[in-house]
């Protein structure tokens, strides 16, 4: 995570906004203006600070008083922050969306999902690949594919027991995904927020 590290002045929660994981029943909200998003909150020095733009998707963990605790980006990376709670509008997913909603291409940072039509009653196709850069040229990565059944607005990816896999939800033009980190190479994750590209 490469945050600019930037200690903030204004009031703010004093407890770290804890990163709980992506459930596989998650909230996703997005933001109604520019805001500032606030991470590695201690009582001294405070936190630190990231710039968030107008639409920027934030997963949601909890609520204390004014401030959200959720997972936000920028184009720097990502951090489980505090948010004003005034600046965030929850999405309502589709509940039952047609399958066609799924197809296209997504994408989270550099990795890839494309999700297809299968040629089986109900069923889609999923192929996915994700890489982790470590020092040097140190790469790991990991490739998922496979038919998938989506039960409302969630899709749940298996290869087997004690295999990987990956459970998606949809909200429009953007998935949250969560995996068992067992779908690649050390480090290699299909979690996050990934957003729809085109078909």
């Amino acid at each position: 995570m490469a945050l600019p590290l930037s200690v903030a002045a204004q009031e703010h929660p004093r407890t770290n906004c804890e990163f709980n994981g992506f459930s596989a029943t998650p909230n996703l909200a997005v933001t109604v203006a520019a805001s500032v998003a606030y991470y590695g909150c201690t009582v001294k020095p405070g936190c630190l600070s990231m710039k968030i733009g107008k639409g920027q998707p934030i997963v949601l963990f909890q609520r204390s008083a004014d401030w959200i605790c959720g997972y936000a980006e920028n184009k720097d990376g990502a951090a489980p922050a505090w948010v004003a709670a005034a600046q965030v509008r929850e999405l309502q997913p589709d509940p039952n969306p047609p399958l066609t909603a799924w197809l296209g291409n997504w994408n989270n940072g550099q990795d890839r999902i494309q999700i297809k039509p299968s040629n089986q009653p109900s069923k889609l196709v999923l192929i996915g690949h994700a890489t982790w850069h470590g020092a040097g040229d140190v790469e790991h990565s990991g490739d998922v594919g496979g038919d998938v059944t989506p039960n409302g607005n969630h899709i749940h990816y298996s290869e087997g027991a004690d295999a990987c896999t990956i459970d998606l939800t949809l909200f429009g033009n953007y998935i949250v995904a969560n995996d068992n980190n067992g779908c690649g190479g050390m480090n290699v994750r299909f979690w996050g927020i990934w957003r729809h590209i085109g078909k």
